[in-house]
This record gives C-alpha cells, sequence and structure tokens, in this order.
C-alpha cells in the first residue's frame, strides 16, 4: 500500500497507481474501459464478481464530477452490476462510494449471494473479518473467463478497449 497523509491532495493514491497501470495496459485486474474510466476485478474474489470502478481521470471524490460526468459515472457503476447479476448467480449488488482512505474516487461493486453465511448475508460486505475477505485472492488465470464473460456483458454500453488479459 502506497502512503498517504490526509489533506495533502499531492499525494498520489493506490487509486492513482492503478489507473496508471491500466492505461499502461499492466493491470492484469483491467476487465475493460468505460466511459467514465476503468472496471476491474477486485484484489479480493471472496464473493465471486466483486469489481471496482475506477474513474479516469481520477478525482478526490463523486462530488468533484459535474453534469454528465457525474451521470456517466453512476450510470457506469450499475451497469457492472447488470453485468454481475448476468452472468454470476448473485442475488442482488451492493454499491458502495466511501471514499474514507484515499482521496480518490472509486465504487466497490459488490454481488451478494444466497450460499453467504447467514450473519453476513443481509449486511455491508466489510462485516466479513479481513482474513475471510481476503481469503480468495484474484488470480488471472482463474478469474480469465469471469472477466471475458463481464467484459462481454458490459459490451453494450459502451466499453471502449479491452483489459490486458482480455483478448477481443
Amino acid at each position: 500500500m502506497i502512503g498517504f497523509r490526509s489533506g495533502d491532495p499531492s499525494v498520489q493514491t493506490l487509486i492513482h497507481e492503478r489507473v496508471a497501470s491500466a492505461r499502461a495496459g499492466a493491470n492484469p485486474t483491467v476487465i475493460g474501459r468505460l466511459r467514465s474510466g476503468w472496471v476491474v476485478l477486485g484484489d479480493s474474489q471472496h464473493l465471486r464478481g466483486y469489481c471496482l470502478l475506477l474513474p479516469d481521470p481520477v478525482v478526490p471524490s463523486v462530488n468533484h464530477l459535474r453534469g454528465s460526468e457525474r451521470a456517466i459515472f453512476l450510470a457506469d457503476m450499475v451497469a457492472v452490476g447488470d453485468a454481475l447479476l448476468a452472468v454470476t448467480d448473485a442475488i442482488r449488488t451492493n454499491y458502495e462510494i466511501l471514499g474514507n482512505s484515499d482521496p480518490a474516487l472509486h465504487a466497490h461493486i459488490f454481488p451478494r449471494y444466497t450460499t453467504e453465511p447467514e450473519p453476513y448475508r443481509s449486511g455491508p460486505v466489510w462485516n466479513y473479518e479481513r482474513g475471510l475477505r481476503a481469503s480468495v485472492p484474484f488470480d488471472a488465470e482463474r478469474d480469465h473467463a469471469l472477466m471475458r464473460e463481464i467484459f462481454e456483458a458490459l459490451g453494450g454500453i459502451g466499453i471502449e478497449e479491452p483489459g490486458p488479459i482480455v483478448d477481443v
């Protein structure tokens, strides 16, 4: 994790790093580029299909987007949720824009499943113990097929280019 000093906008965040590596074709979690930014598979796949939407360019918060930029980011976020519902057996999608740690907008998109343990099924994903949330790390080989399915499901909303491991 990269260093961060709250209140110092010149400090680059992990989100900035992930967007830069996506632009360079060096981020293996990239599913593709949407109108507002990059959709990536999460570092943890404890909940299969967990994605993030990273805006490009990076802005501090959703409140820094204006007019159509804001509408496009939020529409892209929901489209990723629609794609997850189409390609997984999720029963719903949770969306979170937190902005607690890094002053860089990013949206968490969590598919939720009936197979989740009862104490966690109806609460926020962050209720899972940290070790359990990290128990299934992203694996480019294992997750390739899922990334392709998500990419294809998103094809109708303006994906501009595939991610580095999705060969369309």
